[in-house]
């Protein structure tokens, strides 16, 4: 879940909030298609402290497993919480959730953007809601929403203290 809402905060961020990254990317993309290969995360990434673990953090970000890591996957798993916490990106991504503007977001809000077409979405959306819902109402409000994203490391912080 936290992936996906990464996904689509990365959609929309300002460039300038993440200049360094985008010129991370670019130095790793050494055949410049504007993804990056395994072979060019580890080039880029290995010889930093904490290399290996930064490559398997990025690596996760393969949402459509392509065997490749686009720019906006790569902002998706490095994104700070500095700025994917900012309200207006934060609001921006709960609002793109909440489609009827409820003030929470359900198990079809979420299934519309994922794809409703299999079992195992369904499980998946069906999983993440059960973790996310503190109150047991089914539905992940406001509250709820930020917990989830203020869990977990912040990738961001350590690609910039290694370069």
């Amino acid at each position: 879940m936290k992936k996906m809402v990464l996904m689509l905060i990365a959609t929309q961020v300002n460039p300038k909030d993440v200049s360094d990254l985008r010129k991370l990317f670019q130095t790793m993309d050494t055949d410049d298609n504007g993804s990056l290969t395994l072979q060019e995360l580890r080039g880029g990434l290995q010889d930093l402290d904490g290399g290996p673990d930064l490559i398997k953090q990025v690596m996760k970000a393969d949402l459509d497993n392509s065997g490749e890591i686009s720019y906006t996957e790569f902002l998706a798993a490095t994104l700070s919480e500095e700025i994917y916490m900012r309200e207006d990106y934060f609001d921006a991504a709960f609002k793109m959730l909440d489609k009827d503007n409820s003030g929470k977001i359900d198990f079809n809000e979420i299934l519309s953007i994922i794809g409703s077409g299999t079992a195992k979405n369904e499980r998946v959306v069906a999983q993440a809601i059960r973790e996310i819902d503190e109150n047991g109402d089914g539905e992940i409000s406001y509250q709820e929403f930020m917990l989830m994203m203020a869990r977990g490391t912040d990738v961001e912080q350590r690609l910039l203290k290694a370069i």
